[in-house]
């Protein structure tokens, strides 16, 4: 029986994989039942064994993007600093996105046509994640890690270029870790505080920040050239 169901296992994966590409292709509405039996080498009654239409399919695929999500895996963690959870939780956000594009373009094009039901669970899925980044980019704003700035807006700007990336991302070129990293550092350089200018929160060291930043802007105006640009 365990070999029976890991055969199992295994044929309806290639199902899957089979009608992701073919639906990626030519278009959900465009692909029929019959195709995706000649695609992965078996018979329709076969199929329809594993799969009784493609809304089924649909909903598989959907439900093994549910399944696989591991991006909330020690998000708060006490050990890691809020910046570096920040860091690791953008990662692993950007690392699901790339490892399956098809799949995640294909059920963009397509959510309504998911039963509500497992909409309703996808989409509980994604505002755990969003709310997991809001959380985070708090942390990491209170420790002086980030730079002062609305946590939700930066949180839709993060999740949804990171959500958009399905939409240009081909696996050619750079390598998929390659790419996760490259858009990490593209969303997170523009809000991280340099180590030299984090403080720790207290009072004294926010206002020494604050002191040497208005002492830098007292140089700045006072040279000629920023009296030169006066009009």
């Amino acid at each position: 029986m365990p070999e029976q169901n890991a055969r199992n296992a295994l044929m309806a994966r290639s199902i899957l994989d089979a009608a992701t590409r073919l639906f990626d292709e030519r278009g959900y509405t465009e692909t029929p039942m019959r195709d995706i039996a000649v695609a992965t080498g078996v018979t329709r009654p076969s199929l329809y064994y594993y799969f009784t239409n493609k809304e089924d399919i649909l909903v598989a695929l959907l439900r093994d993007l549910i399944n696989e999500d591991g991006v909330l895996e020690s998000v708060d963690d006490p050990a890691q600093s809020p910046s570096k959870r920040l860091e690791n939780l953008v990662l692993r956000i950007g690392a699901q996105v790339v490892d399956q594009p098809a799949r995640l373009r294909i059920i963009n094009r397509n959510f309504a046509q998911v039963p509500e039901s497992v909409r309703h669970e996808f989409s509980a899925q994604r505002r755990r994640v969003r709310a997991a980044l809001t959380r985070t980019l708090e942390a990491a704003i209170e420790a002086g890690e980030v730079r002062s700035i609305d946590p939700e807006l930066t949180t839709s700007i993060i999740f949804g270029a990171i959500t958009g990336v399905p939409d240009w991302y081909r696996p050619t070129g750079a390598s998929p870790d390659e790419t996760v990293r490259a858009i990490t550092s593209l969303l997170l350089d523009g809000i991280r505080v340099p180590d030299e200018r984090r403080h720790d929160g207290t009072a004294p060291v926010v206002i020494q920040r604050m002191t040497e930043d208005l002492e830098f802007l007292r140089r700045l105006v006072s040279t000629p050239s920023a009296k030169g640009s006066k009009t």
